[in-house]
Order: C-alpha cells, then sequence, then structure tokens
C-alpha cells in the first residue's frame, strides 16, 4: 500500500514516514505542496493521502481542487490533518477527507484512522515509538510551548498598550472636561473685546489729539526762536528777549510733557492691541479654528516674544 504525506512541517513527514514504513507501507513524503500537484498526477498507485490542511501558500482546500483537475481521486483515501478549519470551508472538507485529525495529535489516534482506512492493523499495532520519534514529539511540544509563550507575551503586550490607551482616553476626558468648564467662564470673551476695541479707539483719539497738540506746541516754538533771532540780532529790547526765553523752556517743557504722555498712551494701545489680538486668537481656539488661532499668535509673538499667555496657547494647539 503506496501512502503520501505531504505537510510543509519536515518533522510531521519525517516521523510518519519512519513509522509508516516500519509498518510496511511505502511512503512518499513531500513539503512542498507545488512539487508534490506535479509528483501525485504523476503517480498512478497511490492509495492514501496524509494532507496538511494550514500550508502557508495553498490550503488543503485548494489542493485537492487543482489535483481533481489533474488526476482522478475516487480510489485514494484521503486523511486531513489540520491546526484549524474555517467554518465555511469545513463543508467542502468533508465532502473529499476520509478522516480529519487535528493537531497537535497523538501519534497513536492518527495510525488507528490509517489503521481503519487501510484495512490493515495487526503491523501498525506491534510497532512501539523510537527514539526519533520521541525526540521529533519533544521537538513539536517545544514549538507549542514557544508558540504558547509568544501568544502569552503578545497578550500581555496587547493589554499593555490597551491600559495605555485608558489612562490617555481618562486624561483627554478630563481635558475636556477643564476645558468645558474654561468656556463657560469665557462667555462673555465677546463683550471684553468690544471693550477693549471702545478702549483701543479712545486712546486713539486722546492720541490724535496730543499730536495736535504737539505739533501746535512746536509750530510756537520755531516762531519763537526766530524771534529770538530777530532780537538778538537788533540787540535791543533786553526784558522781551527774556520773556520769549522764558516762553520758549515753558513751552519746551509743555512739549516734554506731551511727548511723555503720548509715548505713556502709545504703550498703553500696544498693550491694549496684544491683548486684544490674544482674545481674537482665543475665540478662533473655541470655535476650534486651531490653523486661524495659530497665525494670530504668531503675529503676537513677533511682536512681543516674552508674550506668555500667547506662547501657552500656542503650545496647547500645538
Amino acid at each position: 500500500m503506496k501512502i503520501y504525506i505531504l505537510d510543509d512541517k519536515d518533522y510531521y513527514v519525517n516521523i510518519l514516514s519512519e513509522r509508516l514504513r516500519k509498518s510496511g507501507f511505502i511512503v512518499i513524503g513531500n513539503t512542498d505542496a507545488f512539487e508534490a500537484l506535479h509528483e501525485l498526477s504523476d503517480i498512478k498507485d497511490i492509495d492514501m493521502l496524509l494532507l496538511d490542511y494550514n500550508m502557508p501558500l495553498i490550503n488543503g482546500l485548494d489542493f485537492i481542487n487543482k489535483l481533481n483537475q489533474k488526476k482522478t481521486l475516487e480510489n485514494v483515501k484521503i486523511i486531513v490533518m489540520a491546526n484549524e478549519i474555517p467554518d465555511e470551508d469545513m463543508v467542502e472538507v468533508r465532502k473529499f477527507a476520509d478522516s480529519i485529525i487535528f493537531k497537535p495529535f497523538i501519534l497513536q489516534d492518527l495510525m488507528e484512522n490509517i489503521e481503519f482506512l487501510s484495512g490493515k492493523f495487526s503491523d501498525l499495532k506491534k510497532n512501539k515509538p523510537v527514539s526519533s520519534e520521541i525526540a521529533t514529539f519533544k521537538k513539536i511540544i517545544e514549538d507549542m510551548r514557544k508558540k504558547i509563550n509568544n501568544l502569552e507575551d503578545e497578550l500581555h503586550n496587547k493589554n499593555k498598550r490597551l491600559e495605555e490607551k485608558d489612562i490617555k482616553i481618562n486624561q483627554f476626558e478630563e481635558n475636556q472636561k477643564l476645558f468645558v468648564e474654561k468656556l463657560k467662564t469665557m462667555e462673555g470673551i465677546d463683550d471684553i473685546r468690544e471693550k477693549l476695541m471702545f478702549e483701543l479707539e479712545e486712546r486713539n483719539g486722546i492720541i490724535d489729539q496730543l499730536e495736535g497738540k504737539l505739533s501746535h506746541t512746536e509750530t510756537l516754538v520755531t516762531k519763537l526762536k526766530q524771534d529770538l533771532k530777530e532780537i538778538s540780532a537788533k540787540s535791543e529790547n533786553v526784558d522781551l528777549y527774556k520773556q520769549k526765553s522764558e516762553n520758549i523752556s515753558q513751552l519746551n517743557y509743555q512739549n516734554k510733557f506731551l511727548i511723555n504722555q503720548k509715548e505713556s498712551l502709545e504703550a498703553e494701545k500696544y498693550e491694549l492691541e496684544l491683548k486684544n489680538d490674544y482674545y481674537r486668537a482665543y475665540i478662533y481656539f473655541t470655535k476650534n479654528k486651531l490653523k486661524k488661532a495659530e497665525e494670530i499668535l504668531n503675529d503676537i509673538l513677533e511682536r512681543e516674544p516674552n508674550y506668555i499667555k500667547a506662547k501657552k496657547l500656542l503650545k496647547k494647539i500645538k
């Protein structure tokens, strides 16, 4: 009786080949499914096929369908060896398989299946596992343990990642709550901006008035200086010269005062403009228009690199 073994694991092919040959069978083994297709289509007297279902490039069902196109399998007994078979394939597998055995299996169970299908009982029962078979079984068990360890490690890592995600989700929810609370406190932000705009307009008006006064004062100073030159040139009317000099001193003092006042107001205006732009950026931030908010904040920091609020909000956006 001739048996063909196809399994992508060489140790399954080796141990089964050795046991079956000891029991008097002619055995051909292969680990390459595509090579096996050519061999089996040429071999005319195969009595039994031990077929691994879970192969890397082609599964057992596809293998049988391809083989059926090349030769008839009516007289061939087929035992399918599988780690698992999807539910949607199981019906089709049962149509061609005379027996199905799931890995990892006990060798004796497979041998009993072969006994039943071949009708050869006595020789099979006489054979006991030899040292090479025991070594192969140890290798199979070791491989299974490695797979279990790898699965446990993978499961542990997945659980760890899930825990990290849960922590991030909790942090996000907390931040959302804080953000909502802050939004509630900032409901009047548009009113604040209107007030700031009004203050800016007021400051602009005062600055315009001051600039008018400065211009007038500078005109007076220029005229008085001209008068002094004329008086000095004529060397007469000393009292008038003194009076004009005092007037120039007073105007210069007034001019300095106006300049200081103007600079102070311009500084206030600058601060108000920064504050107004910051509130504009914050409004865009609350409305989730982050790109627009970022543009305004970058503009603020170009003018005032140490504007702390703008730095913090920009960091939050990024």
